[in-house]
């Protein structure tokens, strides 16, 4: 299983002053349909076992789509 997420992701903000770290939000993704009518995704992605979840065509992985 494939994981495509950063945890605890920071980044510096410039407005904050030098050295202060800033936390990103996160949102769960869902699959859209619509990626599997691109091109890029057509031949090896499709809907996983829910939601949250693609599948590779290729390697019949489940990956968790997670921002």
């Amino acid at each position: 299983m494939y994981y495509f997420f950063s945890s605890n992701e920071y980044h510096n903000s410039e407005n904050e002053g030098a050295g202060s770290l800033k936390k990103k939000n996160k949102y769960n993704q869902v699959f859209k349909k619509s990626w599997t009518e691109e091109e890029q995704f057509t031949k090896w992605i499709k809907q996983g076992k829910d939601e949250y979840f693609a599948m590779c065509r290729v390697c019949n992985k489940d990956i968790i789509i997670i921002s």
